[in-house]
């Protein structure tokens, strides 16, 4: 809102015809500055969004668009997640819903839910991609490597540190032994 304000205000600095009320054809005309100013916000919150939250606001916005006079609700949201090769259960997909409204980027409306920005729809329309499972499932090899690398210097370590209390052994093996002598007292 602020983006907006922000820009509506500069546009009507630089208009030709001073006015003093706001038309559609004004917030449609900075509606493409505000979406370039905000892809950055957009994309963090992209980044910073799980794989289930990501999965159903994928969900909402593809459903929206497809059928924009059909309400989005969990059903709907599990169909499309089936048809797309993504199932989730509805506990999760709720759970999804719960956490994507407490973090104020949609609302539910008695079942009914979408967008609380139409620009983040419009963002995630052009640059949300959901990822495969093949690319989800790189990391924990790289991970198993990192562990199995410090365990071995572990290994090491422990060894050095064994093999450096132990007492030196003797030098001298190859020569004889010197002869001792005892003395006996005569009573």
């Amino acid at each position: 809102m602020q983006r907006f304000g922000a820009a509506l205000y500069d546009y009507m600095q630089v208009t030709d015809t001073p006015r003093t009320i706001l038309a559609i054809e004004d917030v449609k005309t900075v509606s493409n500055t505000v979406q370039q100013q905000s892809d950055a916000d957009f994309k963090k919150i992209w980044d910073e969004t799980g794989r289930n939250e990501r999965l159903v606001i994928t969900a909402i916005t593809r459903l929206m668009v497809d059928d924009p006079l059909t309400p989005v609700n969990v059903t709907a949201i599990s169909d499309w997640l089936i048809e797309s090769d993504y199932p989730l259960d509805l506990t999760t997909i709720n759970a999804a819903v719960r956490g994507l409204e407490y973090d104020e980027l949609i609302e539910s409306n008695k079942g009914n839910i979408g967008f609380k920005s139409s620009l983040m729809q419009v963002w995630l329309l052009q640059n949300a991609e959901l990822q495969t499972a093949s690319t989800t499932t790189v990391t924990p090899p790289r991970r198993g490597l990192i562990a199995a690398a410090i365990v071995l210097a572990l290994i090491i370590l422990v060894l050095v540190f064994v093999v450096s209390q132990q007492p030196p052994a003797n030098q001298s093996s190859s020569s004889t032994a010197q002869p001792t002598l005892t003395l006996i007292a005569n009573p």
